[in-house]
């Protein structure tokens, strides 16, 4: 398999998303968002489709390169097989009927997108794992250290696709943060964590999905997202320590 770094994926999402401001239905229009429906079927030429995809609701997505079958469920929990033509996105029926999810939702298709788009563009890194289907599982961060490096590279061409340097940059000149955030906590800097929503519902993307991409573009020196708390603790403990 081929690792590709992350200077050449956000290069590949960069050209991506050039396609994207491309297609005749959003020619001339004002984007300030991608909406990864779009992306799948007027850009990629594939397919969504939805079923309960696991009995506890762990797994948020699935596709695959290749023909295989997989087992779906439908709504009255009834197994069912499903021929994979290896240009279909499974998504998770609950994910797309829940307006709390909107974020998560939209991440999981970028995602399975983003498989498609590296398992053709770069078919020499699946090797032997040609017929894999690729998973969405439902987690709240990445894994550390990395174990599956080809969804490693997925998550990270996603983050890409979903949030284009152009549109953050955009969203977050909107909402006077285009210097950045230094520190994302809503408890002791609310005014910058209201705005950081606000460029979070623009983008249609989640809040921990935003603060990644902002921390890896250099944007988000800390984060307090899950635990604003945490805050108090370390200005203690560097107090202390002094």
């Amino acid at each position: 398999m081929a690792y590709l770094s992350r200077n050449t994926i956000e290069l590949l999402g960069e050209r991506v998303f050039t396609d994207y401001k491309r297609i005749p239905s959003l020619r001339g229009q004002y984007i300030q968002k991608v909406e990864p429906g779009t992306l799948a079927t007027d850009l990629c030429g594939l397919k969504i489709d939805y079923y309960h995809l696991s009995r506890s609701g762990a797994v948020l997505g699935l596709t695959c390169s290749s023909q295989v079958e997989t087992w779906v469920m439908d709504e009255d929990g009834n197994q069912l097989v499903y021929p994979l033509d290896g240009r279909t996105i499974l998504i998770e029926s609950n994910l797309r009927d829940s307006e709390e999810q909107r974020g998560r939702y939209h991440f999981t298709v970028a995602h399975e997108v983003a498989h498609q788009i590296l398992d053709r563009m770069y078919p020499e890194r699946c090797g032997r794992m040609a017929a894999r289907i690729h998973y969405s599982m439902e987690t709240s961060r990445p894994a550390y250290p990395i174990t599956d490096w080809t969804e490693w590279q997925a998550n990270a061409l996603a983050s890409s696709l979903l949030m284009p340097t152009e549109l953050v940059m955009a969203a977050l000149l909107r909402y006077d943060l285009a210097g950045g955030i230094k520190k994302l906590n809503k408890v002791f800097f609310p005014r910058e964590y209201e705005r950081f929503c606000q460029v979070s519902d623009t983008l249609e993307v989640s809040k921990q999905a935003l603060a990644l991409r902002l921390k890896r573009m250099g944007l988000l020196q800390e984060n307090y997202l899950d635990d604003p708390y945490r805050l108090v603790n370390v200005e203690v403990d560097n107090e202390w320590q002094e």
